[in-house]
């Protein structure tokens, strides 16, 4: 190679791939026949001709330089090497969340003994305990002390692999059980209001860092930030080791909720459809499901319910979708109803 450095690669962990990533870069800039790792220019082209050169043989060369694959499409065929390697694969995937913490040391804002009650409460020990803060960051903590590292984008990703792996322990213990019945399984276990006990349960929200105004407006007591927070702590836990290790903390945070699932003793009816029975039993008004906020890039919106039942507001609840943001309204709504009239 020259001395020359992969692009977009240089600072990152290749561990033992490298020889294999190098051959793959070669094929993409392979040596041109007079020695030039380009085509030479029409100055260059008529030297060659001096020297010996034929031109016919000339064009041959080049169209074989250029049957090679775009370098675009090997740069993207590396980057799906180092993300599919079993054994380098999380150190790239951090890597691709930070890469700042390898030039300096990063500095948390949680004390060492939050650190170390976190690690007891996840049972898991961050390498990297910056990515725990930034999970636990609130962006209105961001934005009053001019950090981009919010808990937003590890929320995203925490999402989808809670989703995943939830879904991975449905199919596993329920075998026998219909589509239908596994999606409320479902349902059930990854809304926000579960999210949420599970996360008071770590006591996740006495750890937050939330900026003057939220913490001023009740945030620590709000579901929504508590689900979220859970979401971008399963991301943490992915970035700073594997997805086994994710799995391994899922199973043990779920292990009752799925005993209850599994015995009976919980609801995993579709909370609307709970809800319209009810309100149907008792001869009232059909819910209302009302919009009223929107946050967010139009990929990554966040969506804030109003459930109502005639004039009176019973339920609210915001999500990453209107479903999501409906079904928790109601399910909410749902509860308060049941505790009036018990």
């Amino acid at each position: 190679m020259r001395g020359r450095r992969l692009p977009l690669l240089h600072g990152w962990h290749l561990g033992g791939h490298e020889p294999e990533l190098r051959a793959l870069w070669r094929r993409a800039d392979p040596p041109h026949p007079s020695g030039e790792r380009r085509p030479p220019d029409g100055g260059a082209a008529r030297k060659a001709d001096r020297r010996g050169f034929r031109v016919r043989g000339r064009r041959r060369a080049a169209r074989r330089y250029d049957d090679g694959p775009p370098q675009s499409i090997v740069v993207l065929s590396l980057l799906a090497f180092l993300l599919s390697a079993p054994t380098q694969g999380s150190t790239v995937q951090a890597s691709l969340v930070s890469t700042s913490t390898e030039r300096e040391p990063a500095v948390t804002t949680l004390s060492t003994t939050d650190l170390e009650e976190l690690y007891r409460r996840l049972g898991h020990r961050f390498r990297r305990p910056e990515l725990l803060q930034q999970a636990l960051t609130h962006k209105s903590f961001a934005h009053e002390s001019e950090s981009s590292e919010h808990n937003e984008s590890m929320e995203f990703l925490g999402d989808a692999i809670l989703g995943f792996l939830v879904t991975d322990f449905i199919y596993r213990d329920f075998p026998t059980l219909t589509e239908g019945r596994k999606s409320k399984i479902k349902a059930y276990l990854v809304s926000a209001s579960t999210l949420s006990l599970l996360a008071i349960g770590l006591e996740i929200p006495q750890f937050l860092l939330l900026g003057k105004g939220e913490e001023k407006t009740g945030g620590r007591k709000k579901k929504a930030l508590s689900a979220n927070a859970l979401e971008a702590v399963v991301a943490a836990i992915y970035l700073d080791s594997n997805v086994d290790e994710a799995r391994r903390f899922l199973e043990s945070l779920y292990a009752p909720l799925i005993d209850d699932v599994r015995e009976g003793r919980a609801v995993v009816e579709d909370p609307k459809t709970a809800l319209q029975e009810f309100l149907q039993a008792r001869s009232l008004e059909p819910a209302q499901y009302l919009v009223t906020a929107e946050s967010g890039p139009e990929h990554r919106k966040t969506f804030q319910i109003e459930l109502k039942v005639g004039p009176r507001k019973l339920g609210e609840a915001t999500g990453t979708s209107k479903k999501r943001a409906e079904l928790d309204a109601a399910q909410a709504a749902l509860a308060r109803l049941i505790e009036e009239e018990g």
